[in-house]
């Protein structure tokens, strides 16, 4: 399994895919393994297929909070908003609101599905997070989609 995501990220990604496929042939209900291969499918650009790997993912191990952001975000890039919303939702309630990235990837989703006021509230618990991690770098990138998201609902209430 790590040899097929050692090729993708080589180049190689047909012997990668290959090796990967085989990793699920062999263990079917090992999530780590659709997972990495639905990762590099996502990587790759091939979104429904990554979509399907990852849930398959999700469904053998539903508690990680990793692959449901993971999924959230294949499923929001393939235009499926509301799939990543319950991603993202359910990854924020696993981690008990104490992973940055599930809040942040919430927030985004929020502001896509034009829930600009959550996307803002959710934003400030990611740069909360930031700060009590002392990660002021990580807290600049979350104040620059904070502002984002109020500049989106100023706008909304313009109209």
């Amino acid at each position: 399994m790590d040899l097929g995501s050692v090729l993708f990220e080589q180049g190689q990604p047909l012997e990668g895919e290959k090796h990967l496929r085989k990793a699920v042939q062999l263990a079917p209900v090992f999530a780590e393994a659709h997972y990495r291969l639905g990762f590099e499918l996502a990587k790759s650009g091939r979104m429904n297929e990554a979509v399907d790997e990852m849930q398959q993912a999700v469904t053998l191990r539903p508690d990680s909070v990793e692959y449901r952001v993971n999924l959230g975000v294949a499923l929001g890039v393939s235009g499926n908003v509301a799939g990543a919303l319950a991603e993202f939702q359910k990854a924020v309630d696993l981690s008990n609101g104490k992973d940055w990235r599930a809040l942040d990837m919430l927030a985004t989703a929020y502001d896509k599905a034009g829930r600009s006021a959550d996307a803002v509230q959710t934003e400030r618990l990611a740069i909360e997070l930031a700060r009590e991690q002392q990660n002021l770098e990580l807290e600049k990138h979350l104040q620059s989609n904070l502002q984002r998201f109020e500049r989106a609902g100023t706008d909304g209430q313009k109209r």
